[in-house]
């Protein structure tokens, strides 16, 4: 960690937004070229999240890496098509939920969303406005969990491991939804069918019928 520090910063400078954020366009310019360390991507970003902390830079740029830090960590697995391994899993459930925490406690002076443009952002000062989506990264986080439950044998002790994260992925939701509550139609939307696909069931009579005998197994 001390060596993540030295290539952050030079001991005497002083942490201003502007130095955080050049430092956080400089580490996300490289998201996606061949050479980058990925893990060590994350960690960077992590540490950008707590040095800005640290220097009390405001709730606006904290939320701007935190959206960094979720990205990453979507990208570090290369095939989108395969399941997360468990670590990267978690580290997604607890980046996601981070952020959603973040934005409950200052929601009455942050507004987020993809279409606000670069130059628009105000991360400096009170109102903020944040280049990012927080439902993407909710939705993209349901997807997951989905892809992480396949990957596992169904008669596996894994398998009832990761059914232990539904309730978590459950509130998660429930915390998007009460972010939503001024958004558009289409975005309550989006979490109503999110939230509906974790508690609906088909119910099939015959299995009662078959437990109390009167169908053959």
């Amino acid at each position: 960690k001390t060596r993540v520090k030295i290539a952050m910063f030079s001991k005497d400078a002083e942490i201003t937004h502007e130095l955080v954020i050049n430092k956080l366009l400089e580490i996300t310019a490289a998201r996606g070229k061949k050479k980058t360390n990925r893990k060590e991507q994350i960690e960077l970003l992590h540490e950008l999240y707590n040095i800005s902390g640290d220097n009390n830079l405001g709730p606006g740029i904290l939320v701007k890496i935190k959206f960094a830090v979720i990205s990453a960590l979507f990208d570090y697995n290369p095939k989108l098509s395969d399941a997360m391994k468990v670590d990267s899993w978690e580290k997604c459930i607890e980046g996601v939920n981070n952020l959603l925490d973040l934005l409950q406690e200052h929601e009455a002076v942050i507004t987020t969303g993809s279409h606000i443009l670069d130059e628009s952002e105000v991360l400096d000062k009170s109102p903020y406005k944040v280049k990012g989506c927080f439902l993407t990264a909710v939705e993209r986080l349901d997807e997951e969990f989905i892809k992480v439950l396949k990957a596992c044998d169904p008669h596996s002790t894994e398998y009832v491991e990761r059914l232990k994260d539904e309730p978590k992925v459950v509130e998660i939701l429930n915390k998007a939804e009460r972010l939503l509550k001024d958004g558009s139609p289409s975005e309550v939307c989006r979490i109503y069918l999110k939230r509906i696909e974790h508690i609906y069931f088909k119910f099939d009579p015959s299995v009662i019928d078959q437990k109390n005998g009167k169908l053959e197994p």
